[in-house]
């Protein structure tokens, strides 16, 4: 049996970590938009992160409007642990499926994300049409 690794941070941390992960000195407008979070979320998160050591943010020297956010050791540590993490979940939870049978998962998840996104485009447009 896998042993689980420990969980640490708080919500929208590890989205955000992961892409900070693959995105080194991204931008935090980039990073919110990249991260689909309202930019002041984003802030909030990321002040919680700089606390916490995990990032730093640094003004651009060309355009004081910039701020660009990057990981520190132990940002780029619990970035590793997450994904570790996330490995060991779907180990465990697609672990004894066969491939075909994990293809026909994800081929029936994705025809249900595009189900929902094409309700909530009719929705979106029943509001617009109603304005």
């Amino acid at each position: 049996m896998v042993s689980k690794p420990k969980q640490r941070g708080f919500h929208g941390q590890g989205r955000v970590l992961f892409l900070l992960s693959k995105h080194e000195n991204i931008s935090q407008r980039e990073l919110a938009s990249l991260a689909q979070i309202k930019p002041g979320s984003m802030t909030e998160i990321l002040t919680r992160m700089e606390r916490d050591g995990l990032i730093t943010r640094q003004r651009d020297v060309s355009d004081k409007r910039v701020i660009h956010v990057r990981l520190t050791k132990a940002g780029t540590e619990l970035a590793k642990e997450n994904h570790q993490r996330h490995q060991w979940f779907c180990k465990t939870l697609f672990g004894t499926l066969s491939d075909e049978e994990k293809a026909e998962l994800n081929r029936l998840i994705l025809k249900i994300d595009q189900n929902i996104k094409n309700e909530c485009l009719k929705n979106k447009e029943g509001e617009n049409s109603h304005a």
